[in-house]
């Protein structure tokens, strides 16, 4: 599990260096699976507003983590934790990853300009290990780059992990109303298949939010993510 957090933030701090060095192509495999489908409890949602290049009007933090869910005003998201999960708490993210009562609270903001990358939420399924990571992610500069490249980065840096990939894409779900794209990596580890999907939320010129899901079978996890929403 520390693995795929330390993978996460390093994710982010690899995307600021790619936004600082320039854009790219959009790669040819970029294709839509069989499965591209609405989640069902997504279907009335409207598109967000973190997805235009105006900062919100709400300050940003780390969000408001409950034992039902996740919230963040700022992201304008809300995620409902599914039965039987469970969450990190504050005392295990600050003894795991060395955040402060302050870095978690009133001086969130200023803890992710320092650090560039915060993960603000881990929830886990006990019985098959999936999980869901939010972080938050300091990038000057966002807007400059498409949905499409930020993906495309991720993408590269999949590419450069050491496990049997059975897959390596960019493909495009529907997410809270919007099709976005989000980066579709399947690989086996000890002869057992996981999924990785990471989508990322771009809320304002300088800082976006790393959505990154790992389920056990090859396949996306529509059910999680269709346990996202916008806030009402």
């Amino acid at each position: 599990m520390k693995k795929i957090i330390a993978l996460v933030l390093a994710a982010c701090m690899l995307f600021g260096l790619a936004a600082c060095g320039g854009g790219g192509s959009t790669p040819a495999n970029n294709t839509t699976p069989a499965n591209n489908t609405t989640p069902a409890n997504n279907s009335a949602n409207t598109v967000p507003a973190n997805n235009t290049d105006n900062t919100p009007a709400v300050p940003l933090t780390r969000g408001v983590v409950t034992k039902e869910g996740y919230t963040n005003e700022y992201f304008n998201v809300s995620f409902k934790l599914p039965a039987g999960w469970t969450i990190y708490d504050d005392e295990k993210l600050k003894s795991n990853y060395g955040y402060t009562d302050d870095d978690l609270g009133s001086k969130f903001k200023e803890a992710v300009e320092g650090r560039q990358a915060m993960i603000v939420y881990v929830a886990i399924d006990p019985k098959t290990g999936g999980n869901v990571i939010i972080g938050v992610n300091k990038t000057p500069g966002i807007s400059a780059y498409t949905d499409q490249l930020i993906a495309e980065a991720m993408l590269n840096s999949f590419e450069k992990r050491s496990e049997e990939k059975v897959r390596n894409q960019i493909t495009t779900v529907r997410f809270m109303g919007k099709d976005m794209p989000v980066v579709d990596y399947a690989y086996k580890q000890s002869g057992k298949a996981n999924h990785i999907s990471q989508i990322w939320l771009r809320s304002s010129e300088d800082y976006a939010m790393i959505l990154n899901f790992t389920t056990t079978g090859e396949e996306m996890p529509l059910d999680l993510l269709g346990a996202f929403s916008t806030l009402k």
